[in-house]
C-alpha cells in the first residue's frame, strides 16, 4: 500500500473508532446495556453480602461506588431519551435479590451504610454531610453496625 492509502486506512479507522466510543458514551440503547449491567453488579454484590459471602465493610464501600456508577449511567440515560418517556422510580425494593424482603434487616443495613458514601464527585460537600448525619442517626435508631470507608 502507499502512504496515501495507509493514512487514508487510520483516518478512517480513527472515524470509526470516535463513532464507537461517542455510541457507547450516548446511545440510548448503549446507555440501556450499561445500565442493565451496572444494576446486574449492585444486585449481585447485595446477593454477595446476604449470602455471607462479604463482610459489611467492603460490601457496603463497594456497594457505594457502583451505585454512583449506576446512578450516572441513569442520569445520562434520562438526559438522552425523550422527557415523555422518562420516569421516576424508587429503585430500593428492586435491589433486593429474588426471594429476599426489601425490609430485611441485613439487607437495610448495607443498603443504609452504602447510601451514606454514594455520592457522585460533584455532590455538594454540605448536603453530603447532612446525609450522612442523617443516615447515622437511622442507623443508630435501628441497632445496625456503621462503617467507615477509607475514600469518604
Amino acid at each position: 500500500m502507499t502512504t496515501k492509502r495507509w493514512v487514508g486506512v487510520g483516518v478512517t479507522g480513527l472515524i470509526l473508532l470516535s463513532a464507537a466510543l461517542a455510541a457507547w458514551e450516548y446511545w440510548p440503547p448503549a446507555l440501556h446495556y450499561r445500565e442493565d449491567h451496572a444494576f446486574s453488579t449492585v444486585r449481585s454484590r447485595i446477593a454477595r453480602y446476604l449470602a455471607g459471602k462479604d463482610s459489611l465493610a467492603p460490601a457496603a464501600c463497594q456497594l457505594a461506588a457502583d451505585l454512583v456508577h449506576w446512578q450516572t449511567l441513569s442520569v445520562r440515560l434520562q438526559e438522552a431519551e425523550p422527557a415523555q418517556t422518562r420516569s421516576i422510580v424508587d429503585p430500593g425494593p428492586a435491589l433486593a435479590p429474588p426471594g429476599t424482603d426489601s425490609q430485611d434487616p441485613k439487607f437495610l443495613e448495607l443498603m443504609m451504610n452504602a447510601s451514606r458514601f454514594a455520592f457522585s464527585e460533584d455532590f455538594p460537600p454540605e448536603v453530603k454531610a447532612i446525609v450522612k448525619q442523617e443516615m447515622d442517626s437511622t442507623i443508630h435508631a435501628r441497632g445496625f453496625r456503621r462503617v467507615q470507608c477509607s475514600a469518604a
